[in-house]
């Protein structure tokens, strides 16, 4: 557990991205403004292959990834203001998120 939370210390929700744009695109705007990522993934939708607007991007250290967040939230890209900040570990599947104690 404790690596999954260390995993996600290093690791940023970036929103709000034109539906065009694709990882290569993306790679290459973290380049261009000079934020040191591990990895990118632009998120997409199953069933058509087109970008949901979103992305996560991991970094080596907590602190690249608060950098990084500081630098790119609120920032223009491709006439869209981008939303950056940590991202947080994914809600458990069990319950269906009813609470069934009555």
């Amino acid at each position: 557990m404790e690596a999954q939370q260390t995993a996600h210390a290093r690791k940023m929700f970036l929103g709000n991205l034109p539906r065009y744009v694709n990882t290569a695109d993306l790679e290459k705007f973290l380049h261009e403004v000079s934020v040191p990522y591990k990895s990118v993934v632009v998120v997409a939708d199953k069933s058509t292959g087109r970008s949901r607007g979103f992305a996560f991007v991991n970094f080596a250290s907590e602190h690249a990834m608060r950098t990084a967040v500081a630098v790119l939230d609120g920032m223009m890209f491709h006439s869209n203001v981008l939303l950056a900040q940590e991202a947080v570990a994914a809600r458990s599947e069990t319950g269906g998120g009813r609470d069934d104690r009555r």
